[in-house]
């Protein structure tokens, strides 16, 4: 068959593809990801993310949920925080908390029209 499976993405590849970017926050720079997807299936099957509509309710999301999930180590892709830092997080500025929670929609691909809007991407 001759198959060049050099052209297809590896397992690892594919687990840490996510689009990332640093943001200015918390007095320094963080590394953020895209919202992860099953966070995004979350609010979906909680009724925040109307799947008909693409209609979000925006003021039932935890933006510092958000911005636990979406800041990430830039050596292992993983999350830096846990859900026992929630309350921790939770008290640091919003205004860090915003600024991550936006460039992680952003990445996902709400951009600031959409997000206005109340919908998700396609």
């Amino acid at each position: 068959m001759g198959n060049n499976t050099s052209r297809y993405l590896s397992r690892e590849a594919i687990l840490t593809g996510f689009k990332t970017r640093d943001v200015e926050a918390f007095n320094g720079t963080v590394l953020v990801r895209e919202v992860p997807a099953d966070l995004i299936q979350q609010l979906m099957d909680k009724g925040f993310i109307n799947p008909d509509t693409r209609e979000i309710d925006l003021s039932k999301i935890s933006f510092v949920e958000l911005a636990a999930r979406c800041i990430v180590d830039p050596q292992t892709y993983e999350p830096l925080f846990t859900r026992d830092d929630l309350d921790a997080l939770g008290q640091a500025g919003f205004g860090s908390i915003q600024r991550v929670a936006t460039a992680a929609m952003q990445l996902t691909g709400w951009a600031p029209e959409q997000r206005q809007e109340g919908q998700v991407p396609n």
